[in-house]
């Protein structure tokens, strides 16, 4: 056999096993251009990337160089600046997004990957790659809303679909208002995948009128069989400012890499089984008790990201309140209590705790108790 039929020999089996797995996206370091984006492009359509994937990675490209101009510039992997947190300093300020707008909140967004350095994917998860204020994707939603922060065809896998559609999640088939919230919620993110970041944060100094912080958040998930730092996610975390601490039972932290989302729904419309491997977490409440941390600034981060690899999506959504709890938790009725004879009332405990223990003529686990006595 010739050195020519040799060559060719192998130039088959390297090609052939470069088209089975899954290229991925390279980045060039230094600053993007044009030119380098196209001969990006070109050199994936040349190792056999689908065009849906091309499609990706040409819009994800065009906001690397839209962000290196807008943004700050990274070293070793560390953010040089970020966005200063609004302080809500008096009350609490649009927790649950009621005056239809994000006033009160702070948001921030970025790429799991630095352009500039070598190699370009960061694994996950990673606050520091979170650093542009400008360009964050969110949307205040009700229960008649269809998402509006979606995809173009041209730059998504065109078998996705949008986060909502008529106030219901497509993906999940719960309703993007909570049960026990208000009338608007925050949508968080989108389903078209390119390795974002985003984080919306809620800061607010604490006091009597807002001692304890109520959140509710539902989260949506495509597993792409990664391993974890490299596969979407989604982060909340709750740190006292004033003295740099964490508050017990306030982080939650959750990647949807095979098999790690235990609590967690598989999809099964139309929309997640056409994607493939997406969970999602239908509204979750969480109550946090601050009364400790009177006078101190606290800020609440909402954290929700696409996997590194360009390929795989994560959105969420928010919604929050406060309430005054003096030195502990306020307990309502339905009914005025020693109505008489026969009547019953039921007993509201606050929401958002994971178990219950009623004490008394009559007990119970439950969040809500109904008594007669």
């Amino acid at each position: 056999m010739n050195k020519k039929s040799t060559l060719f020999i192998f130039c088959f089996i390297a090609s052939f096993f470069l088209k089975a797995q899954i290229t991925s996206i390279e980045y060039p370091s230094g600053t993007l251009t044009e030119s380098k984006i196209a001969q990006l492009l070109d050199n994936s359509r040349k190792k056999g990337v689908k065009k849906f994937e091309i499609e990706i990675q040409n819009n994800m490209l065009h906001k690397v160089m839209q962000q290196q101009k807008t943004t700050p510039t990274f070293k070793n992997n560390q953010k040089v600046a970020s966005v200063t947190p609004h302080v809500n300093s008096s009350g609490c300020v649009n927790p649950g997004f009621e005056n239809n707008s994000t006033s009160g909140w702070t948001f921030e967004s970025g790429f799991s990957y630095d352009p500039s350095s070598t190699p370009n994917y960061t694994a996950l998860p990673c606050p520091s790659c979170i650093n542009n204020s400008a360009s964050y994707i969110a949307q205040v939603v009700n229960d008649t809303s269809n998402s509006t922060v979606n995809n173009p065809a041209a730059n998504c896998d065109v078998s996705n679909t949008t986060p909502c559609t008529n106030g219901i999640d497509n993906y999940g088939g719960f309703s993007v208002i909570p049960p026990s919230g208000g009338n608007y919620a925050l949508l968080l993110n989108n389903t078209c995948a390119g390795a974002k970041m985003q984080q919306a944060q809620y800061t607010f100094v604490v006091d009597s009128s807002n001692s304890i912080f109520n959140f509710n958040f539902a989260a949506v998930l495509q597993d792409g069989s990664h391993p974890a730092n490299e596969s979407p996610y989604f982060d909340v975390s709750t740190t006292d400012l004033t003295n740099n601490t964490k508050p017990a039972c306030a982080q939650y932290s959750v990647s949807a890499t095979s098999g790690s989302l235990n609590g967690w729904t598989s999809s099964t419309t139309s929309a997640g089984t056409s994607v493939g491997g997406v969970s999602y977490k239908s509204w979750t409440a969480v109550s946090l008790d601050l009364y400790s941390a009177i006078g101190h600034t606290v800020t609440v981060k909402f954290t929700v990201a696409d996997c590194n690899q360009t390929g795989h999506f994560g959105y969420c959504y928010i919604d929050a309140s406060c309430n005054s709890g003096g030195s502990g938790y306020q307990i309502t009725a339905s009914n005025p209590l020693c109505a008489g004879v026969g009547a019953t009332t039921t007993l509201l405990g606050s929401s958002g705790f994971s178990t219950y223990n009623w004490a008394g003529p009559v007990t119970g686990s439950s969040q809500n108790l109904i008594t007669s006595t």
